[in-house]
């Protein structure tokens, strides 16, 4: 059950570590003005509740599940992302308002949230991957294989690079030969 919750955590940490990647993009593409402030808070407060949502969830996990340290690792982003949803004025269109972004330095702001939440999903992640397979790995759902089999597929696979190279190096060859006759 153990591996399941965090393979499950570690799926969704995943999802949280693209859209924290598409907030960057979006937000470095308002900075540029390849895209203007209207189309770009649209498109990431669309974005908004499923982050708040699937980080809750993970939160929430292991709050049921008494891992402790990770629940308390979650919790203050989990807070975080329910104090700024909630905390919306009324009026503004949303987390991101296109009015707003540019006034008081917003954008630096949620450009430095969002790789701040970059860098602690990442940490999530490794932290979901390691106790993942350690779950897995002592219930010991790996099947052994010899070490032959691993050495014949580890051969095989550098026998097949030398020789792709080696067609390459001829057809570039053939090709110098081809330009210098003509």
């Amino acid at each position: 059950m153990e591996s399941v919750i965090f393979i499950f955590s570690l799926i969704d940490c995943c999802a949280l570590i693209f859209l924290s990647v598409y907030f960057i993009i979006t937000l470095s593409d308002l900075e540029c003005d390849y895209i203007n402030a209207r189309s770009c808070c649209s498109k990431l407060n669309k974005w908004v509740v499923p982050e708040l949502i699937g980080h809750a969830v993970v939160t929430v996990l292991m709050l049921i599940s008494l891992h402790w340290f990770i629940f308390l690792l979650n919790l203050p982003v989990a807070t975080w992302n329910i104090y700024r949803y909630i905390m919306v004025p009324s009026g503004n269109m949303g987390v991101f308002d296109p009015t707003e972004i540019h006034n008081r330095g917003q954008l630096k702001s949620h450009m430095k949230e969002a790789m701040i939440k970059l860098g602690f999903h990442l940490l999530c992640f490794f932290m979901y991957l390691y106790r993942a397979t350690s779950y897995v790995k002592s219930t010991k759902l790996f099947v052994k294989c010899d070490t032959e089999s691993a050495f014949d597929i580890v051969h095989w696979f550098i026998l097949s690079i030398d020789r792709y190279t080696a067609q390459r190096a001829r057809l570039e060859s053939m090709n110098q030969a081809a330009k210098i006759s003509s």
